[in-house]
């Protein structure tokens, strides 16, 4: 992402079927606060208009060491109309919650598209686990 000639940030997306998953975005620590992240969304709602949207955040636990940054990113999502998912998911040793945008995501919808996106070895290492709430 540019603003005019200035590198400002990135974005990473992959889709499988009706479901884009924002795999990635990153906004330069110099440039954040200034609404390029809520740009960013938005161009990817455009550029994927008619899918759902779906990002994975760490859980917000209050015993994490980076428990405000955790309440900020995810307040940041919720501000830019992203809800939570009936589940969480744990992958590797980290959990998770899912955030989606224009619909509700099945876990089995997340699981394929993560099946069709890394292959065995990405899904052996990762090993992503689905919790109900």
């Amino acid at each position: 992402m540019y603003d005019d000639n200035r590198w400002v940030g990135l974005t990473y997306c992959i889709t499988h079927h009706k479901l884009t998953y924002v795999f990635f975005l990153a906004i330069d620590p110099s440039n954040r606060s200034q609404g390029y992240g809520s740009q960013a969304l938005m161009a990817i709602k455009q550029q994927y208009v008619g899918n759902k949207l779906a990002l994975i955040i760490e859980e917000v636990k209050t015993a994490a060491p980076n428990y405000e940054q955790r309440l900020k990113r995810k307040a940041f999502y919720l501000k830019n109309g992203f809800v939570p998912a009936d589940f969480t998911l744990t992958e590797g040793h980290t959990d998770y919650e899912l955030l989606s945008f224009n619909g509700d995501v099945d876990p089995n919808e997340y699981l394929a598209l993560i099946r069709n996106y890394g292959g065995v070895i990405f899904r052996w290492y990762i090993k992503t686990r689905i919790h109900p709430k």
